[in-house]
């Protein structure tokens, strides 16, 4: 390291203050490059504050019986990853909300993915409608449900098939806006199409019923029959597999006294084709 950037440094230039942190280390001394970070990180430099909390990150995560300061280094990371972020850090930003989301705490993972996101932080995007989705079960939960709504939908704008199938059922009771069967016929579409299970059995429930949509004895049947070809394959191993067999076997026997005998092979037969088209499987038996 030259002279002219150590004496930049030591007159509290951030940019020599920084470099000199890199350099220590880059050559593994933690010690001289923390003094330095936090020279540069106390003038505001985000990457100073950044790169001071990855170190004191690594050094929490040492084994705690042989070095007895892991509480207070998980203190100091959390710290410098904070200002780094709010010091528009696109990584502290995503890091910090990986950490909030760790710690179940989506209202702080929302917001700062959401902030990385707007950097163009790709993993923070997708992390970002997960971390919607478990917000609005939250508010969903709590009886917040227009705030609820509000995330389900942002989530559900980007795929996220449980959050297709919550604004549906959303919009079906009219919890958090005024009821729509048709708006909610959509979206449980949307929700089927991705394979959500419950939506599937929802959508056989509407055609049953004429809810958002006309009523259709053979076309719910085929959804049922749908719902219980996914939940045979793909659920299998669902800690809910047994339920949702008997409440799909009910509705079968609830709906096909409706039907003859060729409606219910038809219905059969569409579901065997639908559960193929859905799920990309060749269609095969």
């Amino acid at each position: 390291m030259s002279d002219e950037i150590c004496e930049c440094a030591e007159n509290g230039d951030v940019k020599a203050q920084l470099s000199l942190g890199k350099y220590y280390e880059d050559k593994g001394e933690y010690e001289e490059a923390i003094y330095w970070y936090e020279k540069a990180a106390k003038q505001g430099s985000a990457s100073a504050q950044y790169n001071l909390a990855c170190i004191e990150s690594s050094y929490a995560s040492i084994d705690e019986d042989e070095y007895d300061y892991e509480t207070e280094d998980r203190k100091k990371a959390r710290f410098w990853l904070r200002k780094a972020a709010e010091n528009g850090h696109a990584n502290a930003q995503f890091y910090l909300a990986i950490e909030y989301d760790s710690e179940k705490d989506y209202e702080e993972a929302v917001f700062w993915y959401s902030q990385a996101a707007k950097q163009g932080d790709f993993m923070a995007k997708r992390k970002l409608i997960k971390a919607q989705y478990e917000l609005a079960e939250e508010y969903n939960t709590g009886g917040k449900y227009k705030e609820a709504l509000s995330l389900y939908r942002q989530a559900a704008k980007h795929g996220h098939s449980g959050a297709q199938f919550m604004v549906a059922m959303m919009y079906l009771v009219g919890d958090g806006v005024n009821a729509d069967e048709k708006e909610a016929f959509r979206w449980c579409v949307k929700a089927a199409e991705q394979g959500n299970l419950d939506a599937l059995c929802s959508l056989g429930d509407m055609h049953f019923d004429g809810n958002g949509v006309k009523k259709d004895n053979q076309t719910a049947c085929m959804w049922y029959h749908t719902a219980l070809l996914a939940n045979s394959h793909e659920f299998r191993k669902s800690k809910d597999y047994e339920l949702y067999m008997r409440e799909l076997k009910d509705n079968l026997r609830e709906v096909e006294p409706y039907l003859t005998a060729d409606e219910i092979e038809k219905a059969k037969s569409d579901a065997q084709a639908k559960y193929h088209e859905i799920y990309r499987h060749d269609n095969k038996d």
